[in-house]
């Protein structure tokens, strides 16, 4: 389980931009697989939309890839489906959705939290939330040198190789998912039936249908 600074190495000290993932090779390369596979996951996505909407596939994928936010994107494809999917394929493409929102949390953290590292600890990395940093900053540039230096060790994750390999194995578990589902719908007869009995029986996906039937039905967010 990944951890803080805080709890690992409370008085530790911390350095972004004088490490790199390349000084720290294997760390740095699951990390791009989280990233990588992210990228895959939202492929997946865009195809889909494009197929539900019969649209020109290419003119669909180039919109939505110009869209920079994520939240923007996945609102257009969930718009889509709730379009244009069947009922029982729409509760599974919600209960997908939901199974898969830790992979959108790791994606979009390790894209957009900074990385760094501290020399307590050479076989981690730390990701840290920028409004750490924000406010390190703000008290350099606004406190006196009598003001105590702030301590945000709280905001900075420890990521150790296991952690990363963990957080591969999550982003791997959602891809199968989700292409698996983007292909139950170019399936027919009794091979979308088996496919669609697949995924059902997933524990996660299982439990997220349940949790569906019991809400009657409300969109996830």
């Amino acid at each position: 389980m990944v951890q803080t600074l805080a709890s690992v190495a409370p008085k530790a000290g911390f350095s972004i931009g004088s490490i790199r993932l390349i000084d720290r090779p294997v760390l740095g390369a699951l990390v791009a697989e989280v990233l990588a596979i992210g990228s895959r996951i939202d492929y997946e996505w865009t195809s889909l939309m494009a197929s539900l909407a019969r649209a020109d596939m290419q003119a669909m994928m180039a919109m939505h890839s110009a869209v920079i936010s994520s939240d923007a994107r996945r609102a257009m494809v969930k718009s889509v489906a709730a379009l244009k999917m069947e009922k029982d394929h729409h509760r599974l493409f919600l209960a997908i959705d939901k199974v898969t929102k830790p992979c959108r949390g790791l994606r979009n953290n390790f894209a957009h939290h900074i990385w760094g590292a501290c020399d307590e600890l050479p076989d981690a990395m730390l990701l840290i939330d920028p409004t750490a940093i924000i406010d390190f900053r703000v008290w350099l540039a606004t406190s006196s040198r009598a003001d105590s230096r702030p301590n945000h060790h709280d905001r900075m994750f420890v990521y150790f190789e296991n952690d990363l390999k963990e957080a591969v194995k999550t982003m791997e578990e959602g891809l199968a998912l989700v292409s698996t589902f983007v292909m139950l719908g170019h399936e027919r007869g009794e091979v979308r039936a088996e496919t669609q009995k697949l995924l059902e029986s997933q524990p996660q996906v299982a439990q997220a249908l349940q949790s569906l039937s019991r809400k009657n039905g409300p969109e996830i967010q």
